[in-house]
Order: structure tokens, then sequence, then C-alpha cells
């Protein structure tokens, strides 16, 4: 994790709210539906019951409505070196601190529940609660936060894990120096102010069966160009997807389906989830080493611009956007077939984004969330009082003067 990320973290222990089997859960990919926009699934267990993908980011508020974020830009006075008292030179910077947490808004849960009996075409449908996650990360998208004393084009400057189970909260706290400090409270100014999150959720479903079957080439695979490279390049989910295209097309992996076209993206859903499997395993960019960390984080940051997640974030992809992948050392050969006649688990990943947004026109004046201040504290300072004695008397001063007493009198500003 980058220097200038100060904590992490935070996750609230609701051990009871997460069921005690993975099952219990298990979502019917094939049967999903949009409620007020947000995905529905139901549970394989209970047709009838759907649990939804929150796909909403928030500050955090306290008890009373106000947002859990803070800004303190501080300043520390020097005495100025350049011999000209009535300039002082200034060090300082400032923490930046806030909490976000996900989910959907009650009012947009009652409309959820009011809509799903319609776009389900059965009035016995119901609303449960939220999907708990399997696993989630979040990236960090920010230029003015990074590393370098200066702005730079805006790229991931950190990742971490987030809570699973919806409403948790991540903490997150950052020190700037001086310029960074005023650069971001002109950002905070702004409508999409430079400080962004980007959570990669995943969750666990229930694929189709279809009739079909797909054989793998070993030799081919090997020698595929993108692929030939080794363990030792990393990959983004994008470049990924795009390599099993190449594959498909090249005939390293053949597919054969007598399914319908309307299938066939769910079906290259489950092939491409069981390929990653085989030939891929996934890598936190922080985990990556230095070298090659920063072409990894940079790659993962086109994919990852919360201004372009709009669209990427209604859909639910096979590939995360805050991972890396590395290739999987092959050492089969020959073909292996691979059949898809039976319902098989899938990971499938949600993508949420949050922006600060407009914190600063809400809450600009309240000094519990803005402030600046100035760390001279007269406790801590020191006036020295220098006494001339005459040259000629400096003799005798050393010869019978032990010690001086100094008794001083200031006039304060209040009268005192």
């Amino acid at each position: 994790m980058r220097q200038g990320v100060l904590a992490a973290v935070l996750v609230s222990a609701l051990a009871a709210a997460f069921p005690s089997d993975a099952s219990a859960q298990q979502l019917l990919l094939d049967r999903g539906v949009r409620a007020d926009g947000v995905w529905c699934f139901p549970l394989a267990s209970d047709t009838l019951r759907y649990l939804y993908i929150p796909d909403q980011a928030t500050l955090a508020v306290d008890d009373e409505g106000r947002p859990q974020f803070s800004f303190v830009r501080y300043v520390i006075n020097e005495p100025s070196t350049s011999g000209d008292a009535a300039l002082t030179e200034a060090e300082g910077g400032g923490i930046l601190t806030f909490l976000v947490s996900y989910g959907v808004s009650e009012d947009r849960r009652r409309r959820m529940e009011r809509e799903l009996p319609r776009v389900t075409d059965n009035r016995d449908a119901v609303l449960g609660g939220p999907v708990v996650f399997q696993s989630g990360s979040f990236s960090l998208v920010s230029a003015l936060l990074g590393e370098g004393g200066e702005a730079t084009r805006r790229a991931i400057l950190t990742t971490g894990r987030a809570p699973v189970l919806a409403g948790n909260r991540i903490a997150l706290s950052f020190e700037l120096d001086p310029e960074r400090s005023t650069l971001l409270l002109e950002s905070l100014q702004t409508a999409t102010p430079d400080v962004s999150l980007v959570f990669d959720m995943t969750f666990i479903g229930l694929a189709p069966a279809f009739d079909a079957e797909l054989t793998v080439d070993w030799t081919k695979v090997r020698q595929h160009q993108d692929f030939s490279a080794g363990g030792s390049v990393f990959w983004v989910g994008a470049d990924v997807e795009v390599m099993f295209d190449k594959m498909l097309r090249d005939n390293a992996i053949e597919l054969k389906s007598s399914g319908s076209d309307e299938a066939m993206e769910a079906l290259l859903a489950t092939v491409y989830d069981r390929l990653l499997k085989l030939m891929f395993e996934p890598v936190q960019p922080m985990e990556v080493p230095q070298s090659e960390r920063g072409g990894l984080l940079q790659a993962l940051s086109h994919l990852a611009n919360p201004e372009s997640l709009s669209d990427m974030a209604r859909e639910t992809t096979g590939f995360g956007l805050s991972v890396g992948y590395k290739a999987r050392s092959i050492r089969e050969s020959g073909h292996t077939v691979l059949r898809f006649n039976h319902q098989a688990a899938l990971e499938r990943h949600a993508t949420i984004a949050f922006n600060v947004g407009a914190v600063w026109e809400d809450w600009g004046d309240d000094r519990g969330v803005f402030r600046t201040v100035n760390l001279a504290d007269p406790a801590f300072q020191q006036r020295e009082i220098r006494v001339g004695v005459d040259g000629a008397l400096l003799p005798e001063f050393d010869r019978y003067v032990n010690s001086v007493s100094v008794t001083l009198k200031k006039m304060h500003e209040d009268g005192s």
C-alpha cells in the first residue's frame, strides 16, 4: 500500500448475517431481472424470493446525518531565513479522512419492491435483502492523492479489501503535502472532485446447463502469441477476455454448441470462467513486484475510471476491475474436453463507482468537516531575553556575580 495511505478497511463484525453454507444464497444467474435499475436474482432454493445486487456507494453519515468526512489543513510556522522579520516560511499539509458504504436507499428499495412483480410477471415475487458478496475489493482512483508532490494523470493508487455485506464501511485516510493539499481543496469545490473509489464485488450463482462442448488444444495454447510470455507478465481481465476470443478464432480452443444465439452470451460467460480457472490465477496488484506493479495499476486504471463506469455498473461481468491475472504454468498436453450439460457455480463481478461529490457545496462552512489550523501552540513557544553588559564591567561580573534574577512585566491585550 502506498505511503500516503494511513488507514485501510474497517469491517463491522456481523457474523450472524453471513449464511453458514454458501449454497444458502445460490442465485439463478439466467433469471436475473432489473427492478428500478438494480439487478435482482431469484434463489435456487426459493425461486419467488429475489436478492438484489447493491449498486450505489455514498459517504457514510453519523447519527445526526453529517458526513463522516474531514479535511484538515495545517500550518507550522517557522522563522524566516531571509532576514526579513515580516516574512515567515510555513510548513504543513493536510489530512483527508472519509468513510464510504454501499447499498440501496430505503426509497429505492420500496420502488424495487413495487416494480419486482411487474418485471417478473409474477405477483408472488418478493424482494429479499442484498446479496452477501463472496469477496470484494476497492481501488482508489486519483491524481492529487498520489506521491510525487504534484498532480499526475489519474490512476489507481492503491487497492484493498472491501466489506462483503452492504451497509458496512471502509475508512481511508491520506496525508498530503502543502501543494497537494491546496490542489485538493480546489478540486473539492468542483462538481466531480478528484477522489473516487471503484468497488469490485464478487458473487456466486448457478449458470444454466448448455448443450455445449469445449475442446482445449494445449499445444496450440502454449504456442499462442499472447500466452507464450508465461508467468512473467500480468494481465487485466479485459486483456484475458480478448486473448480467449483470439484462441477461439485460432482454434486453440474449440467450442461446439447446439443452443440458440440468444444463449451464446451466457454460454461464453460460463466457458470463459472455466478457462480462467484453468489457465490463470488472480493476483492482487499490491502483491505484484514493484518493478511490474506500475504497469498493472495503470492498465487497471483505464478500466476503473469512475467517469466511464456508468454503463459497466449496469452489467455483471466475469472479470474483475481491480484484480490482475498471471498465467499458470501449463504442463498438460494433448486435448482436454469440457462439457457444460449441467448447472455449475459461476463467479460474477458487480461494479460500484463512488465519487466524493458535492461535499464542499453542502458542508464547506462546517468546521467539523473542513478546517484549517495553525499548529503554533503558545505552550511550546519560548522567548529569549538578552541582557547587555558593558565590556569594561565584564571582569567584575565574572569575579563577583554568581547569578542574576530578572523580573518581567508584560501588559496583555486583555489589560491584565
